[in-house]
């Protein structure tokens, strides 16, 4: 069973290194960032190794 890990500021820099190296070693990690345009940006970047975005944002 993969981890899953949880990347916050993962959009760029030592987060989005982190992030990449990790999927690469085969877990699930589920990236954050207050950027969104750079956060679909990177998610699309890191598509082929299975990155996926989900947007959990409550505009109520």
């Amino acid at each position: 069973m993969s981890p899953v890990i949880v990347v916050t500021g993962a959009n760029k820099g030592i987060g989005y290194e982190i992030s990449k190296k990790l999927i690469a070693d085969g877990a699930k990690v589920i990236m954050t960032d207050r950027d969104q345009g750079r956060l679909d940006e990177v998610a699309n970047n890191l598509k082929p190794f299975g990155a996926v975005k989900l947007d959990v944002t409550n505009d109520a």
